[in-house]
């Protein structure tokens, strides 16, 4: 299975504060886990307003089970030792975009979303956004529909990179998108009907692109 892995340091928390062992230990997981093929993609998580380190957001591949993905992250260094909370999301490819395949031609032509303004970032930079139900039961039906009509929408306008869909045991969407700050990012995911009936958990971080050996603590 493949999973979204993300971890934030502890309010109060930085990287200059974490001991030296710590980050051998950090160091040791990313290293192994890049070379046995578990650590796919890798991004900084930064503050908003600069590059400085805040966390992490991994791609995970090769977890046999669900149980097995919570024992990995139950093994990252930062959470073992109260430096950092996260969480992982189960996903899998963009397929519930067929919903709207078949359907006489309704969704063709659909209108694009005009960018709120030009993209003047880094292209290192992308906001990743989990929308994760509330409530699972109920929420395909419900959302499923305008989960992907919007996914696809910002594909299609050239703000999401990339769509991923949740996989049980969640229900919602992984977006990549490029914009330039968080408030332009949140009026984007307002399209969605479950971000504005409140039925999901909105996850919003900034990160920066690297290579697993970029990121080590020499």
């Amino acid at each position: 299975m493949r999973a979204l892995w993300y971890d934030v340091f502890n309010d109060g928390k930085d990287i200059a504060d974490a001991p030296s062992w710590m980050l051998a230990e950090e160091n040791d997981l990313a290293w192994s886990s890049n070379v046995n093929e578990n650590n796919t993609r890798f991004n900084m998580v930064i503050l908003d307003d600069s590059e400085e380190i805040a966390g992490a957001v991994v791609h995970l591949s090769g977890i046999e089970s669900y149980p097995k993905l919570l024992d990995f992250i139950s093994k990252i260094p930062w959470i073992q030792h109260g430096f950092a909370h996260g969480k992982a999301f189960p996903f899998g490819n963009f397929v519930s975009v067929q919903k709207l395949f078949h359907q006489d031609g309704k969704y063709r032509g659909l209108p694009t979303i005009e960018r709120i303004q030009p993209f003047n970032t880094s292209p290192t930079i992308t906001w990743y956004v989990v929308l994760s139900a509330k409530k699972v039961d109920g929420y395909d039906e419900k959302f499923g529909l305008d989960d992907a009509l919007q996914g696809f929408r910002l594909l299609k306008s050239n703000i999401a990179e990339e769509v991923f869909d949740l996989e049980d045991p969640e229900q919602g969407k992984i977006l990549r998108i490029k914009a330039n700050d968080r408030g332009e990012v949140q009026k984007y995911i307002e399209n969605f009907t479950s971000v504005r009936e409140d039925a999901v958990n909105v996850l919003i971080l900034r990160t920066k692109s690297t290579s697993v050996w970029d990121f080590s603590f020499f």
